[in-house]
């Protein structure tokens, strides 16, 4: 941006983003309790890639509840106990490219 405000061409560039594609729960049971925490493994591991087979949850069983998906995705705010009211246990994101040509500006 400051190239662009002095009026010099803004080079091309590609950059990662991350797009939210759906906010998922923790498991509940049929009386709306949870029955299941993020898995250790996935604990602290925001922007990470979270592949089909991963574990995402641990039951109070100590059942694994591994990741069903058919793309790689980027979990987010996990286990962040400011969503926990709200039946968020993590974001999904998928990380995609965002290409920008040159731009020339006409200020000078």
């Amino acid at each position: 941006l400051h190239l662009f405000f002095l009026g010099k061409e803004f080079p091309p560039c590609t950059i990662d983003v991350f797009k939210i594609m759906e906010k998922v729960d923790y498991p509940r049971n049929k009386n709306d309790e949870v029955i299941a925490i993020i898995h250790p493994k996935l604990q602290d591991q925001d922007w990470q890639p979270l592949n089909n087979g991963d574990p995402l949850f641990l039951t109070l069983d100590g059942e694994v509840i591994a990741y069903k998906g058919d793309c790689t995705v980027y979990p987010t705010f996990i286990n962040e106990a400011a969503y926990y009211e709200k039946k968020q246990a993590f974001v999904k994101t998928v990380k995609v490219k965002l290409t920008a040509k040159h731009i020339r500006s006409s200020v000078l």
